[in-house]
């Protein structure tokens, strides 16, 4: 659960109720200030899905966490300092460095490059995105470590996959149960929205 022990779907149960939207901001942010965000982009390959040789041979794809760098550029405009992990790079520059299988761990990669980074940055706000269901698994293992490492830090979720997953009741009460720890949501195109959170 997030840092209330309440699940964004109570939280914010689809209201259009400003004031208890501003009652969860509040109890997220008691200061309204936010000055380090970390965007994280989650690996698009699951672990139980990924491919070892597929990736040393330079066959899987890289996209650029383009939304996410709107985002931290939003930030920045905004005055607050802004850092991206792209989880697929970590990967695949581990996997790139590794002599063999043996010496790569998928989980030691991912979760070392976020402790790193949450420890070194301390960041006021995660937020998490996730372009595609496929990669709803790893997006929702980074949700979920993200929490363990930092339980007080608020992790907002958003992208093409959060969106969709919610456009519908039936979908979105499966989302909320599955991601537990998110304590906002970020629908649609959020790049001008997102500087008046």
């Amino acid at each position: 659960m997030g840092i209330e022990q309440q699940s964004l779907a109570e939280t914010l149960s689809f209201t259009s109720d400003v004031n208890e939207v501003e009652n969860a901001i509040n109890r997220l942010f008691p200061e309204r200030q936010i000055e380090r965000i970390l965007f994280i982009h989650p690996p698009d390959t699951p672990k139980g899905l990924f491919d070892f040789d597929t990736c040393k041979r330079r066959c899987y794809p890289h996209y650029p966490p383009y939304g996410l760098m709107v985002l931290a550029s939003q930030a920045r405009v905004a005055g607050v300092e802004a850092q991206i992990i792209d989880l697929n790079a970590v990967l695949f520059d581990g996997c790139i460095g590794a002599e063999d299988e043996g010496g790569f761990d998928y989980d030691a990669l991912v979760n070392d490059a976020i402790t790193a980074v949450l420890d070194g940055f301390k960041p006021n706000l995660v937020a998490i995105g996730c372009m595609f269901s496929y990669s709803h698994y790893s997006f929702k293992a980074a949700c979920e470590y993200v929490r363990a490492c930092a339980p007080k830090t608020p992790i907002l979720v958003g992208g093409v996959h959060i969106t969709n997953s919610v456009a519908s009741p039936v979908t979105a009460e499966i989302f909320f149960r599955d991601i537990k720890c998110a304590d906002l949501i970020s629908l649609y195109e959020s790049d001008m929205s997102f500087r008046d959170l």
